[in-house]
């Protein structure tokens, strides 16, 4: 790697997204580009709090100068990235990162980043509207959604932006985020969904852990009789998602505590729930994400593909690896109604009849639109290997590893260190 340059932009929405955890105007992201001494460049994407890009800045720092290697898990050179703890600033920085470098393994070599991580059998993927709680613009005020969500009519409000949103796209898998705070909401604004759609309709309800385990049985037993394609983290932590699975007959599902190597291994994991969630961020990287998807179902377990917000570079990544996932029956969430703009050339994240196709070019498959992460650019950072010496021929996986396993008190006099 002869080059880095990250980029930090906040990207606009059409409405406001509204869960039990945060009230979205926008959202940052940062963009990954990794230029090789061969002349290519591989862009990668990932959350963009500034805690995660403070560590794409370490990272960057660190890998530059060093070699991209030659691996894929389809041939099973890949090492993986090794990570043990559960910092996930970290671990969706090394996401990040390891994506870029995904692309540049790709077009070096010819193949699409889904036939790097393993032998694709599809090529389109089915869609899931990940729904706000809500219809808000994004100029809405807190009184406003406190008003909204104490009068239950307004359950009815909510049916008729996920019709909209089902008509347009063509969407057959809906999930709609919860607010967790009202039971009787949560119930009706599900019924009258079900009524609403077509025999067949894959529905869910996702409260982000918001609920009580309590709350949660009671919820789970009302919801029953409508035939939900499951119930995604309606209580938090493992042992409360355990517990709850003991009693009740509503199929469980998790992005947010099943999220690692050893949460499957060490804490049960896969006892807690019927499906796990996976992306490129909290399992830090595709290759971890692709190994991940094995694990569960060796363990009987069915996986989804979660959406951290993405834009097109992931969305495009997150196509590549829902391609090499046999019998994917559970699709993969989507936020891109929501988005106001791409980062992407035109056309390439457009859903039509509730799929989109799987890109067939090398690497990811799409293009940086560059003027458009100009107009959204909050800061950026540039780190050449002209700058930085380069002691050892390590590869960039190996880098990742070692930033994700040191310590934090390591992490913090390397720091220190640095001035």
């Amino acid at each position: 790697i002869e080059r880095v340059h990250i980029s930090r932009i906040r990207v606009p929405i059409k409405y406001a997204y509204i869960g039990s955890r945060h009230v979205l105007r926008d959202y940052e992201k940062v963009i990954v580009r990794l230029y090789a001494d061969n002349g290519l460049v591989g862009i990668g994407e990932a959350p963009g709090r500034p805690p995660v890009m403070e560590e794409l800045k370490r990272i960057s720092a660190i890998a530059v100068g060093h070699r991209i290697p030659a691996c894929s898990l389809a041939d099973g050179t890949y090492p993986g990235v090794l990570f043990r703890e559960r910092a996930v600033p970290e671990r969706i920085a090394a996401g990040g990162f390891e994506m870029a470098m995904w692309d540049l393994i790709g077009q070096e070599q010819g193949k699409s980043v889904g036939e790097l991580l393993g032998r694709p059998c599809r090529t389109e993927v089915d869609m899931v509207c990940e729904l706000s709680a809500g219809p808000f613009p994004c100029t809405v005020e807190d009184h406003e959604l406190k008003a909204f969500f104490s009068d239950i009519d307004n359950t009815a409000r909510v049916v008729e932006h996920a019709l909209e949103q089902i008509e347009e796209y063509g969407y057959h898998a809906l999930k709609l985020k919860s607010i967790g705070r009202s039971i009787e909401w949560d119930s009706r604004v599900m019924t009258m969904l079900r009524e609403a759609l077509p025999s067949g309709f894959n529905l869910r309800l996702d409260p982000n852990g918001a609920y009580s385990a309590e709350d949660a049985v009671e919820l789970c037993n009302r919801l029953e009789g409508l035939a939900l394609q499951w119930f995604e983290d309606p209580t938090a932590t493992i042992p409360g998602m355990t517990a709850l699975r003991q009693k009740v007959n509503a199929r469980l599902a998790t992005n947010m505590c099943v999220i690692s190597f050893e949460d499957i291994d060490l804490r049960g994991g896969l006892e807690a729930v019927d499906v796990v969630g996976v992306d490129a961020f909290h399992w830090a990287g595709l290759g971890n994400a692709r190994a991940a998807v094995d694990v569960c179902r060796r363990g009987e377990r069915d996986v989804f593909m979660h959406c951290y917000f993405d834009l097109g570079i992931t969305t495009s990544a997150m196509l590549q690896l829902a391609s090499t996932v046999p019998d994917l029956t559970s699709g993969m969430d989507t936020i891109i109604y929501l988005q106001g703009v791409d980062i992407t050339q035109a056309g390439e994240s457009r859903v039509t009849d509730g799929k989109l196709p799987v890109p067939s070019a090398p690497g990811i498959g799409v293009v940086l639109d560059e003027r458009i992460v100009s107009e959204l650019l909050i800061e950026e950072a540039d780190y050449s290997s002209e700058n930085v010496p380069v002691s050892d021929q390590r590869s960039v996986l190996d880098v990742l590893s070692e930033c994700l396993v040191m310590s934090k008190a390591q992490r913090g006099i390397e720091r220190c260190g640095n001035g």
